[in-house]
């Protein structure tokens, strides 16, 4: 995430345009170039946009942002009236009842600048892949613009539009969710143009309250679309494109409009059969199991839509290869460990849907040794807890030999399963797999972001001579703590 865009110009009158009522210190004809949410990067002459982190509150750093170089910050009405009265006199603010959703309005004016394809990544598991794997293969043709990481929520997404530049062709954006009513504000943010659902699962249960829920925000996306004219893509088999009429669809079904047979090779990457159009290619790839398949399909029901044509394609699918997040987590990723173990490490995430994928990989891929299956709590689930993670365990166990679980959820549950190693800390689970792990094990590694069950993947790394050096616990997740 780049929290410091430089070069954008804003007009005064369109701050007041759309700050209306709280922009009367602003004056139509003057300008501010740049917009940062970072005080330690401010965009000089530009606008610093205040906003409150679990750790940090940036009104806090309102000094520095203007020592920086910014003009205007964006602030918090109810921070501001409690702001010392020098800082009234010294620091130009346009106090707002919500700067994030400010910061989601200068992208919504900057994005409609543009004409530019907006394509929409959503659903419940493979969004990541899938966007990673469409931005890829859309840049063989075209100047593609998309989401950094997993920036996906409603600061990211306002972020990524800020860098739309004239030479893009296609912007790319992953759109995530765990509360009602993020997706509809997203859209109007980033007013998409395409839109693919990659699936419908169990997620953010805890917000969502139940799969009718998932359902019904994570289409939100698609009602935008077709009110606005847009392109939508639905996997096949979902019950979608029968409520939603006039949708593509894709999927490793001969039903889908792009659809796909998928065979595995000696190692477990999986080898397309793809119908695309009306031609027939066959497409070796090199991200791992079942949810590289469905995130190549969906990728070539995008690509299909945009234009490009299959030998594009083909290349694009057949030279993707995922790449480390650089923080530890992976999507399924798989790492060869100089003792002859190799790890699937598949920390990014975890909810009821990716997991069973996740197993269903680790059941497939190849083994000359033992399986292990070394799980992580599964978070925001409410109460369907006790019965994803049931579900889970049973699916472990008969995917792999070696069960291991680290986590509330994952304990209580598993205390009735005798077989079920049940850890404390990411440092004991490392230990055990350093003595007990052997050459020609495939260990696979899945958790909740919360859970960071990267850490367990790095300790034993250290403990055989992989990697050096220290690591510390993170969420990864997308805070606000270092603005």
């Amino acid at each position: 995430m780049e929290p410091c865009i430089p070069d954008i110009v804003w007009q005064g009158w369109e701050l007041q345009h759309l700050f209306s009522g709280n922009a009367d210190g602003i004056v139509a004809e003057e300008t501010f170039q740049g917009v940062t949410v970072d005080s330690r990067r401010p965009a000089v002459g530009g606008i610093f946009v205040a906003l409150r982190g679990r750790m940090v509150d940036a009104h806090t750093k309102i000094p520095e942002a203007f020592a920086g170089g910014v003009r205007l910050a964006i602030v918090e009405q109810r921070m501001w009236v409690f702001f010392p009265a020098e800082w009234h006199q010294r620091y130009r603010c346009l106090p707002t009842a919500d700067p994030l959703k400010a910061l989601g309005e200068l992208a919504r004016l900057h994005r409609q600048r543009f004409t530019t394809p907006v394509v929409v990544v959503a659903g419940s598991a493979g969004k990541t892949t899938t966007k990673e794997m469409l931005a890829s293969v859309l840049g063989r043709r075209f100047c593609v613009l998309k989401t950094e990481g997993n920036e996906n929520n409603s600061l990211g997404v306002p972020l990524t539009l800020l860098r739309l530049r004239p030479e893009h062709e296609v912007v790319v954006i992953e759109m995530g969710t765990s509360s009602f009513g993020e997706i509809a504000r997203l859209c109007q943010i980033a007013q998409p143009t395409h839109g693919i659902i990659t699936a419908i699962g169990e997620e953010h249960l805890e917000y969502l309250g139940s799969l009718a829920g998932v359902l019904r925000e994570e289409t939100v996306l698609v009602r935008y679309l077709q009110s606005h004219g847009g392109t939508v893509v639905l996997p096949a088999g979902s019950g979608l494109e029968q409520e939603y009429s006039g949708a593509w669809t894709f999927g490793l079904t001969p039903e889908a409009d792009i659809a796909a047979e998928v065979t595995y090779d000696g190692e477990g990457y999986p080898v397309l059969h793809l119908r695309y159009g009306g031609e027939h290619c066959h497409c070796r790839l090199r991200v791992l199991g079942p949810a590289g398949a469905h995130a190549a399909v969906a990728t070539a029901a995008v690509a299909w839509t945009l234009g490009l044509g299959l030998q594009e394609l083909v290349e694009g699918l057949s030279t993707y290869e995922p790449q480390s997040s650089g923080q530890g987590y992976g999507r399924m990723l798989l790492v060869e460990l100089p003792n002859g173990v190799r790890l699937l490490n598949d920390t990014y995430n975890a909810n009821p849907l990716s997991m069973r994928v996740a197993l269903e990989t680790l059941r497939q891929l190849p083994c000359s040794g033992r399986r292990w299956a070394v799980l992580g709590d599964m978070l925001e689930l409410g109460s369907a807890v006790e019965i994803a993670h049931r579900a889970a365990l049973e699916q472990a166990r008969e995917s792999a030999e070696i069960v291991c679980v680290l986590g509330e959820a994952f304990a209580r549950v598993a205390a009735g399963y005798p077989d079920v190693h049940i850890f404390a800390s990411h440092e004991e689970l490392a230990e055990q797999l350093r003595r007990e792990a052997q050459p020609g094990d495939l260990v696979l590694l899945k958790g909740s972001r919360g859970m960071a069950m990267e850490y367990v993947l790095n300790l034993y790394q250290q403990r055989v001579g992989a990697v050096k050096g220290s690591y510390a616990v993170s969420s990864g997740a997308l805070d606000m703590e270092d603005l």
